[in-house]
C-alpha cells in the first residue's frame, strides 16, 4: 500500500481534537420533609403585609400634602393679612368706615386672593387685638365694618414701621397658634329696638268714658208728648257729643305736647352732632391755614378787632349735610339711633329756631340751602335753653293729664 507523505501543517490539521470533559452532574437535593405548601395562613400574612406598607406610604403622602397645604394656607391668611392692614390705612385717612364687603372688593384686588368669611373670621382670631369687627346701626340697615386697633384696645392708624412690625407679629402668631376647625363666629347683627311710644296708653284719656251725669236727663216713659221727649233725647244726643269732641280734643292737645318734647329731645341730639361737625371743621382748617400765631401784616378793616384765631376756626356747616348725619346710616359721624327724615328736619328746624344768634348764625344761600356758621361759644347756652323748653313742656302734660 502506498504511502501518503503528510506535511506539517496538514500534520496539524490531521491531529484529532484534544477530548472535552464531560459535563460533571450534580447529584439532586435531598427531597425536604415538609414541602414550601402556600397555605391560608401564609397568604394572609403576606396581604397584610403589604396592606400595610401601602398604608405606611399613603400615609406619608397625606402628611406631605398637609404640610403642603398648611403653608399654603398660611401664606394665604399672611397675604390677606397685610392686604386688610393697607386698605384699612388707606380708609382711614379719609376718615370713613370699612364695610367688610368694600373691604372684600378692595383686599380682592389688591392681592388677589378672595377674602371669604371663613378666611376673615381665621384672620381675626390670629390678628388678635391688632384687627376688631363690630356692627354700625340696627336691623337690616347696619353694616359690619373692621378697623386697626393698638395694644390697648384704641383705634389706630399705623404707619410704614408699624405696618411692618404688625405683620411680623402676624407671622410670629401664625407659627405659634392652632387654628380651631370652624373658626370663632363673627358677631351677631343687632336687633332692632321697638319702635318708640308716643305716651304710654295709661296716660291717655279714654274718649269713650265721659261723665253721664253731664247728660241732660230724658222724660221718664209715659211724661211728656211725644214731641217733648224727641227733643229732651236730642238735647241729651248734642251734649254728648260736644263732651266726645272736648275729650277728643284733650287728646290731641296731649299728643302734641308729647310730640314737641320728642322734637326737643331729637334737636338736643343734633346739637350734640353739630358740636362735633364744628370741631372737625375747626380741625381740618387749622391743620390746612397756616398758625394763627403767625398773624399776618396787614389785617382787613372788618376784622381788626379780631384775633386771628377766630378768623381760622370759622366754620360753616350746611344743613343737609347735618340731616344726613341724623338720618343716613352710611355716614361716618352718624348716631347710634337715627332718626327718620320727617324728625330730623323738626328736630333741625327747632334747633335754628334756639340757636340762631346765640351759638350759629343762619346764613341762606340760593340753590343751596342754609348754611350754620359757628360763632364760636353759645352751645351750652342753646342746650339749657332745649332742657328748660322740655321740663315746660312736662310740666303742662302732667297738667292735662290730671286735669278732668
Amino acid at each position: 500500500m502506498a504511502k501518503v507523505r503528510v506535511s506539517g501543517k496538514r500534520k496539524a490539521e490531521a491531529k484529532p481534537a484534544a477530548e472535552v470533559p464531560a459535563p460533571t452532574t450534580v447529584s439532586p437535593k435531598k427531597a425536604r420533609a415538609f414541602p414550601n405548601v402556600e397555605t391560608p395562613e401564609k397568604v394572609g400574612c403576606k396581604r397584610r403585609l403589604v396592606q400595610t406598607n401601602s398604608m405606611e406610604a399613603k400615609r406619608a403622602v397625606q402628611k406631605t400634602h398637609k404640610s403642603l397645604e398648611a403653608d399654603a394656607h398660611g401664606a394665604t391668611l399672611q397675604q390677606l393679612f397685610s392686604g386688610i392692614d393697607l386698605v384699612l390705612q388707606l380708609v382711614a385717612s379719609r376718615q370713613r368706615d370699612t364695610p367688610f364687603e368694600q373691604l372684600q372688593e378692595a383686599v380682592l384686588a389688591h392681592t388677589r386672593c378672595d377674602l371669604t368669611e371663613e378666611r376673615f373670621r381665621e384672620v381675626l382670631f390670629v390678628a388678635d387685638w391688632m384687627l376688631a369687627a363690630y356692627w354700625v346701626g340696627q336691623g337690616e340697615l347696619a353694616y359690619l365694618t373692621i378697623e386697626q386697633r393698638d395694644e390697648d384696645g384704641k383705634h389706630t392708624r399705623p404707619q410704614g414701621g408699624e405696618l411692618t412690625a404688625r405683620k411680623n407679629r402676624f407671622a410670629e402668631r401664625l407659627k405659634s397658634v392652632s387654628l380651631p376647625s370652624p373658626p370663632p363666629e363673627l358677631p351677631s347683627r343687632p336687633e332692632v329696638p321697638p319702635p318708640r311710644k308716643l305716651l304710654e296708653k295709661p296716660d291717655l284719656p279714654p274718649v269713650q268714658d265721659i261723665d253721664t251725669s253731664l247728660l241732660p236727663p230724658l222724660l221718664p216713659p209715659g211724661q211728656g208728648t211725644p214731641a217733648e221727649r224727641f227733643e229732651a233725647l236730642r238735647r241729651r244726643v248734642k251734649v254728648k257729643e260736644e263732651l266726645y269732641k272736648k275729650a277728643e280734643a284733650h287728646v290731641a292737645q296731649v299728643r302734641q305736647i308729647t310730640k314737641n318734647i320728642g322734637i326737643c329731645e331729637d334737636a338736643v341730639r343734633a346739637l350734640w352732632v353739630l358740636l362735633k361737625m364744628f370741631d372737625s371743621s375747626f380741625v381740618n382748617r387749622a391743620s390746612s391755614a397756616p398758625s394763627w400765631r403767625q398773624k399776618p401784616a396787614t389785617v382787613p378793616a372788618p376784622f381788626k378787632e379780631k384775633t386771628w384765631k377766630d378768623l381760622i376756626e370759622r366754620a360753616r356747616i350746611p344743613e343737609r349735610k347735618l340731616l344726613s348725619a341724623l338720618c343716613s346710616l352710611t355716614w361716618a359721624e352718624q348716631t347710634s339711633n337715627p332718626m327718620t327724615l320727617e324728625a330730623g328736619r323738626a328736630a333741625i328746624a327747632e334747633l335754628r329756631e334756639m340757636g340762631d344768634g346765640v351759638w350759629f348764625q343762619v346764613q341762606k344761600v340760593p340753590d343751596a340751602g342754609n348754611y350754620l356758621a359757628s360763632l364760636g361759644t353759645g352751645s351750652e347756652t342753646v342746650r339749657l335753653a332745649l332742657k328748660a323748653k322740655i321740663q315746660e313742656l312736662e310740666k303742662e302734660r302732667r297738667e292735662l293729664l290730671t286735669s278732668k
